[in-house]
């Protein structure tokens, strides 16, 4: 997966386990361009300046698809912990729309099981 977020650099993940301060930029998901790996469990972090708020644009998306995106998912939260709000839960390959958050952080929950991977 590839997103156009608010940090100014380009940032591949390579550790799952994230924070980002700034403006704008890019996030790729681990392995990108290849494939993401197995059972995988990434918590990213977002913080925007103080009285900004925070928008996703998707420039590729391609996460194992299910009906209920129960095996491999991206999770949005408005704020920082897994127990705010889930913004939305998006797997497949269909681009998703922006989402806008109107706060100045968020974190991104990427989970995948141990089997099918895409590019994300």
């Amino acid at each position: 997966m590839s997103l156009t977020v608010f940090i100014w650099n380009n940032f591949y993940i390579l550790d799952c386990n994230q924070n980002f301060t700034g403006e704008n930029g890019q996030i790729f998901s681990p392995g990108f361009p290849g494939r993401y790996p197995t059972n995988a469990y990434c918590l990213i972090r977002i913080t925007a300046p103080t009285g900004r708020s925070v928008s996703l644009y998707f420039n590729q998306f391609y996460i194992e698809r299910h009906s209920t995106c129960r095996f491999d998912y991206l999770e949005v939260h408005n704020g920082t912990r897994e127990t705010n709000t889930t913004v939305s839960k998006l797997c497949g390959n269909t681009l998703p729309d922006p989402i806008f958050i109107s706060t100045n952080q968020i974190l991104l929950k990427f989970v995948t099981d141990s089997s099918v991977t895409h590019t994300g």
